[in-house]
């Protein structure tokens, strides 16, 4: 299990290649310095370091972040950072209804691959391999989305695992968008 450390409270696990156990990744505090995103307050620094720290821990070659938008009525979800794994921009995809509605029904993670989207005409004309979504919790209501895609030809599918790690990721991302938020909130009322 991933241990937390005083100085790295925002993310802390080591998940690199481990040969001895033969398993793809191992859990062990991180070298890296994470503090320096604990205590980021700038919307887009944290949505960049999200971002940064799924790359390390999934095959993705693309990630976006969805936001909840305050100007509808209905739930929605609009992209507000797209990367590819070279940490260019991307277009930002539109949640697909069927992603939308099943994240929002069972409130927890999809991991899926291009079989098992026959629901949903905007995912098969993707040309995505496989796909993992993540809902990011704040209480008892969802504010946004962390959503990693294969596309294209890739040589490892996402696994349970990966899921896994992006529960993980997302609880604390959505507390650190939470934060910033509020401290946004703060400064704009003084």
């Amino acid at each position: 299990p991933a241990a937390a450390t005083p100085t790295a409270p925002w993310f802390a696990c080591d998940f690199s290649a481990d040969a001895s156990s033969g398993l793809p990744y191992r859990c062990a505090p991180l070298e890296r310095d994470f503090s320096r995103q604990s205590a980021v307050l700038d919307l887009s620094e944290v949505l960049e370091a999200g971002v940064e720290i799924g790359f390390e821990l999934t095959p993705a070659t693309h990630i976006s972040l969805l936001l909840e938008s305050a100007s509808s009525k209905e739930t929605r979800f609009v992209p507000v950072m797209s990367r590819n794994r070279g940490g260019h921009p991307a277009p930002g995809r539109p949640l697909s209804r069927w992603l939308r509605r099943t994240i929002l029904d069972d409130g927890a993670g999809i991991l899926a691959s291009d079989e098992q989207w026959n629901e949903s005409h905007s995912l098969q004309g993707a040309a995505m391999s496989s796909l993992i979504a993540v809902p990011l919790w704040v209480g008892n209501r969802i504010t946004g989305i962390i959503q990693l895609e294969q596309r294209g030809e890739v040589s490892t599918g996402f696994v349970q695992r990966h899921l896994d790690l992006m529960i993980v990721l997302a609880g604390h991302l959505a507390l650190a968008l939470e934060h910033s938020k509020l401290h946004q909130q703060l400064c704009a009322s003084q």
